[in-house]
């Protein structure tokens, strides 16, 4: 049995039916003695839980995650082994130092798949590469390790950067390979004339859809 209500020391009207029979109701006074109220201790499987979460928590590396996020944790840590380490701790304070390492855990921000990356990107020679797709990975690469660098990126800013650099990768075309028949999002270079140059883009248009088909291609502008 189980109730809700606003706090009060005062006796408590209950309603009691049978198992069997709910047409058969009684009330009755619930006498609840707050003068003898002990707080309620946590068990030895409660504290060992919390011992557990603290272990898993420091066997990960600081180097794999974004400053703030790894400093926090091991605020966390630094209180909740304080906590455990008194004697009799109770269990709303093993509860709250649990309840604390899962939401620290869950807050981490990993970046282990970005510098992966990152380390995979500047592993290719660029220049085996056409000019536009290793220009894209070059922007993309500069802006990874901007994330990285940051003390506070969010989960979102890196999974934003990974997705990007990924991308930026995949889309990689040799020099003089040529694109098979179908539809295809592309980067467009728009060059300056005055620049002299084919290296040297005036700016970037946003993305391209190409359609090649039978040697033909349409090239429409976003």
């Amino acid at each position: 049995y189980t109730l809700s209500r606003e706090y009060t020391e005062d006796p408590i009207e209950i309603s009691l039916k049978t198992a069997n029979n709910d047409s058969f109701a009684t009330t009755c006074r619930l006498n609840i003695v707050f003068s003898e109220a002990k707080r309620k201790e946590a068990s030895v499987e409660e504290i060992e839980a919390v011992q557990k979460k603290i272990n898993e928590a420091k066997l990960l590396l600081e180097e794999d995650y974004t400053q703030n996020s790894y400093q926090n944790l091991q605020k966390i840590i630094e209180e909740a082994e304080a906590k455990i380490s008194v004697d009799n701790p109770s269990y709303d304070v093993i509860s709250g130092q649990m309840n604390a390492l899962i939401l620290a855990l869950n807050d981490m921000v990993s970046l282990k798949e970005l510098k992966a990356l990152i380390s995979e990107a500047q592993s290719y020679d660029t220049s085996s590469y056409t000019y536009p797709s290793s220009y894209v990975l070059a922007i993309q690469l500069n802006s990874s390790r901007n994330i990285v660098a940051k003390n506070d990126s969010s989960k979102e800013d890196v999974e934003e950067a990974t997705a990007g650099i990924k991308s930026a990768i995949g889309s990689l075309r040799k020099n003089n390979e040529k694109l098979s028949d179908g539809s295809y999002k592309i980067p467009v270079g728009i060059y300056s004339i005055s620049s002299g140059s084919d290296n040297l883009p005036a700016y970037f248009e946003k993305d391209a859809i190409v359609k090649i088909a039978n040697n033909n291609m349409i090239v429409s502008l976003a």
